[in-house]
């Protein structure tokens, strides 16, 4: 257990840094990318991606 709690830490350190994706993490970390999402919330992740990201990327699709 102790081995799967440093794997997610250093997944969420390596994400916060900018040096893997989401997606990634979530591998390295062993969990489903909503289960990441979800453990990175509760370690008080804030996202920088905003609405308006969201907008722009729609607008590309």
């Amino acid at each position: 257990m102790i081995v799967k709690n440093i794997n997610k830490e250093r997944a969420a350190n390596l994400y916060r840094e900018g040096k893997i994706t989401l997606t990634e993490a979530a591998h390295r970390a062993s969990l489903t990318l909503w289960d990441f999402q979800h453990y990175l919330i509760d370690k008080g992740f804030v996202s920088s991606y905003s609405t308006e990201d969201l907008s722009e990327e729609l607008k590309l699709i």
